[in-house]
């Protein structure tokens, strides 16, 4: 699917340019990060673009491999990112198509950008940026939003005081004690409340998973910080000798598992 899509829109572009896995900045700023510089206020690897030989046409690609869906391509920043870096390497372009593919959802959303856009998505992009950047470096979260398909990828969800605030609120409704049947799982009754209630369960799961890590790092570093009741292991590393017989017995045990399920 991801292929034939990719051809048929690169063919639209007889001589035009090709770009596959092009690291684009979406300017030439200074960003200055934990002792670290980069340029370009943000930058991605985009998957696949094409440029019109007359360099005014661009349409990018991005596939989504996952199992959910993605923000679409219209108020996506990911993919105004891509446009803005493509747009920075290539000035003369007038329009600009975001494509994000999604073969496990058997899904394809798109939207056309005009220069007429090109501005005020930059200033966009450029805000989320440095609110991202001044919450990191200070410490203070109190302005972040709590937006599920971006905090599940979040380095800072351990620390954040605002996902914390909004994972309490969420667990609160599922106390023992305070349970709204509206919000109880088993009386989901359509499907609209099953997709909100998935991401309610990503971003706690993935929350949950950097409150740990972080606890654990500085319980290392401080005896202080190991919650009573809680002791430090070491995890011993493991790696696959024989895949092919990882496969063999995943093989042998589907029906089982199956009949099991």
């Amino acid at each position: 699917m991801c292929k034939s899509y990719r051809d048929q829109i690169l063919a639209r572009y007889p001589g035009g340019e090709v770009l596959k896995e092009v690291y684009l900045p979406i300017d030439a700023s200074k960003i200055f990060f934990k002792g670290e510089s980069f340029v370009g206020t943000t930058a991605g690897y985009i998957d696949v673009a094409v440029i019109s030989a007359d360099q005014k046409t661009a349409e990018i690609i991005d596939w989504k491999f996952g199992a959910w869906s993605v923000e679409p391509a219209k108020n996506n920043l990911q993919g105004i990112a891509y446009l803005l870096g493509l747009l920075f390497r290539v000035p003369t372009l007038e329009a600009i198509t975001v494509h994000f593919v999604m073969p496990h959802r058997d899904e394809i959303d798109f939207h056309t950008f005009q220069r007429a856009d090109f501005a005020d998505l930059h200033l966009r992009v450029s805000t989320v940026v440095a609110r991202a950047h001044f919450a990191q470096t200070s410490g203070h979260f109190d302005r972040c939003n709590v937006m599920s398909p971006c905090c599940l990828f979040c380095g800072n969800k351990g620390t954040c005081t605002k996902v914390a605030e909004f994972a309490l609120k969420v667990g609160k409704k599922y106390s023992a004690l305070h349970v709204p049947e509206n919000v109880t799982p088993s009386l989901m009754n359509n499907s609209a409340h099953a997709k909100q209630s998935m991401e309610v369960a990503q971003l706690l799961e993935a929350w949950g998973k950097a409150v740990r890590a972080q606890i654990t790092a500085r319980a290392i570093e401080e005896d202080v910080w190991l919650p009573e009741g809680y002791k430090l292991r070491a995890r011993t590393a493991s790696e696959i000798t024989d895949w092919r017989r990882v496969v063999e017995m995943a093989k042998a045990a589907w029906p089982v598992a199956v009949c099991s399920w």
